[in-house]
């Protein structure tokens, strides 16, 4: 599956960048689906950085599901 959207946010790049890519602050923006989200070891987030996460469903039931960093070229492009 390939996702893509665009939106417009009247901020500097690398403060975008910043926020988003602090992972303590995905509760917040991807809310309120997002319920768990932790890194798969530790180091710095980069190509080859997992996430095991679960997302809501309807009723107190969650789906897991674990994310990969295919490509990470900060402040442009994260996949």
């Amino acid at each position: 599956m390939q996702t893509q959207a665009t939106i417009v946010i009247d901020r500097p790049i690398q403060d975008v960048w910043n926020y988003l890519d602090d992972h303590q602050n995905d509760r917040v923006w991807r809310r309120p689906n997002l319920k768990q989200l932790e890194q798969i070891g530790s180091g710095p987030v980069g190509a080859g950085t997992r996430f095991e996460g679960a997302v809501a469903a309807i009723g107190p039931k969650q789906y897991p599901y674990v994310n990969e960093i295919t490509a990470y070229e900060p402040p442009q492009r994260v996949a």
